[in-house]
């Protein structure tokens, strides 16, 4: 049974535009409390640097909605390497036969599944919430 949801950030949870940076991508406090009060815990996976997180804190300020995750400059690590899929799991015991993973990029994706997580290509915060067949009202 899935029991967490773990999220890239970009292009998943806000949209990245080499024009505007960042803006969000659909992901309301709404839908992560939907998902929080349905007892899914969340988590994101990111492959983002330092210095573009320091200049988009602001943006990323759904992190504080979520039980943790790690983005790929705390680890030395990006996706789609297999390790960092290996340090989520250890540093949040998280099982990766509860969980269920979305991206955008394909390859995140099938390097998340040969890690035995779920895994989906993101397409909308919609379908999201339709795959874990919770309804948004």
């Amino acid at each position: 049974m899935i029991n967490t949801v773990i999220f890239d950030i970009g292009n998943v949870l806000v949209a990245y535009d080499w024009q505007s940076c960042l803006k969000s991508y659909g992901f309301s406090e709404e839908k992560y409390e939907v998902l929080a009060n349905a007892g899914y815990r969340l988590y994101y996976l990111s492959n983002y640097g330092e210095y573009g997180r320091e200049q988009t804190k602001n943006e990323l300020d759904f992190i504080s909605l979520m039980d943790g995750g790690l983005f790929s400059y705390e680890v030395q690590m990006v996706k789609p390497t297999r390790w960092i899929y290996a340090e989520l799991f250890r540093r949040f015991q998280i099982r990766p036969d509860e969980a269920i993973f979305f991206d955008d990029n394909l390859a995140n994706v099938l390097a998340a599944r040969e890690m035995k997580l779920h895994a989906e290509v993101f397409t909308s915060p919609e379908d999201v919430l339709t795959r874990l067949a919770i309804c948004d009202k």
